[in-house]
């Protein structure tokens, strides 16, 4: 094979209507971009979507395969299954590099082109977004998580740079090695360094259906990535105590000033009532922080693996007869 030769790998769930133009699509990119195979992880669907898969790669010149997980382990546990089974068979195959894409159609697959001119010098190759045309919420608090992580974290993770990415397959069985159970793709790419890039991509909306990652899901995804990877809840505990404790010994001085002045009263229920909802307020927040880190190492330490493979087979395989 050849150098710039890669392994496409994308996730899918429950997308019958859209897996055959994202599969048609691979073709027309193997038509100028040598691409050694094309690598599909079923994430549990409920749907029409395997059978669509098959029906779609006994029409392609390209080999398929399908690695179907036992259930739903969610998107990011898939993008790692995918890169896990797409770093061993581009190996297998003596393939250089391992491509990463949602099957949404959101990055369009002729973008591994763009990506891929970028590799000479460079070992991760990822996409930036150029404008989001998400919903206002979305439009609105993305950008503001991503500047916040890029910024808190201890070291640099692109703004806007989300799955769309090209590596070489040693760093994606890298990523792989060292994640844990709930694992950011975006920013195991980003922890191991090496040499990267980034390519300014338009994105365009799903072509059919809504967003398997919802708006809470993105909230929960944006947890999980500050604990990972910043020390922005640490750094909030200790600062925030510092400012709890500085208003309550200027609010104590305060109001001993004014009670010896006689100028203002409060109460004693008045005074125990605030101190105590606010002491209150400050803990619960923060022990349910510390509470989600401590669920966060029990989960890591009960072997649990990110995702359990149920088949994985190749269903297409140019050149040869099913069977042989």
């Amino acid at each position: 094979m050849a150098e710039q030769s890669l392994v496409v790998a994308a996730p899918f769930f429950n997308e019958q209507d859209i897996l055959p133009l994202f599969m048609e699509q691979v073709g027309r990119l193997a038509a100028g971009q040598p691409v050694a195979g094309l690598l599909l992880v079923d994430d549990g669907s409920s749907d029409g979507s395997v059978e669509a898969v098959r029906a779609a790669a006994a029409r392609m010149d390209l080999p398929v395969r399908l690695v179907r997980l036992s259930r739903n382990f969610g998107h990011q546990n898939a993008c790692l299954a995918a890169l896990r089974a797409a770093s061993q068979w581009a190996a297998e195959l003596g393939v250089e590099w391992v491509g990463l894409i949602d099957s949404d159609l959101q990055d369009n697959p002729l973008h591994f082109r763009d990506l891929m001119a970028q590799t000479g010098h460079n070992d991760v190759v990822y996409a930036v977004r150029k404008k989001r045309d998400d919903g206002l919420i979305r439009k609105v608090l993305a950008p503001v998580f991503y500047r916040f992580l890029a910024r808190s974290a201890a070291f640099p993770i692109p703004v806007n740079a989300g799955t769309f990415s090209v590596m070489r397959r040693e760093l994606a069985a890298m990523i792989c090695d060292i994640s844990d159970v709930d694992p950011y793709v975006a920013g195991l790419r980003a922890f191991v360094g090496f040499r990267q890039a980034g390519v300014l991509l338009e994105r365009a909306d799903r072509h059919k259906g809504t967003s398997r990652v919802g708006l809470l899901g993105l909230m929960l995804l944006s947890l999980r990535a500050t604990i990972l990877y910043t020390n922005a809840i640490h750094n909030t505990i200790l600062y925030s105590g510092l400012v709890v404790f500085l208003i309550s010994l200027a609010s104590s001085l305060l109001l001993f000033m004014f009670n010896l002045s006689s100028s203002f009263s409060m109460s004693s229920e008045w005074r125990t009532w605030l101190l105590i909802s606010c002491t209150f307020g400050v803990q619960m927040i923060f022990l349910g922080a510390l509470g989600h880190m401590v669920n966060r190492v029990k989960a890591n330490t009960s072997k649990q693996p990110p995702f359990v493979i149920m088949e994985d087979e190749t269903v297409s395989r140019p050149g040869r007869k099913e069977g042989a």
